[in-house]
């Protein structure tokens, strides 16, 4: 897994909202487990894709002393 920290006043929250504002108005499905400290969010792709199967994508994102934290793999749909 890719892990990066973003400093600043930011939240866990902030970043949720916004991957996925981003990604269900396309052809993914998104779900959100966690609560406002340390939330997973996975995206993947709709069971009825055409080509390619299912895949998916999970973005872990956890509060620490000075930011976020995320990191982001590969991993089956929970």
């Amino acid at each position: 897994m890719n892990q990066r920290i973003y400093h600043g006043n930011l939240s866990v929250t902030d970043f949720s909202d916004a991957i996925q504002g981003y990604f269900q108005r396309g052809n993914y499905q998104v779900q959100q487990l966690g609560d406002k400290d340390k939330t997973i969010i996975q995206i993947a792709t709709r069971n009825q894709a055409k080509a390619g199967g299912q895949t998916a994508i999970s973005i872990i994102m956890q509060q620490v002393e000075d930011g976020v934290s995320i990191q982001v793999g590969q991993q089956a749909w929970l």
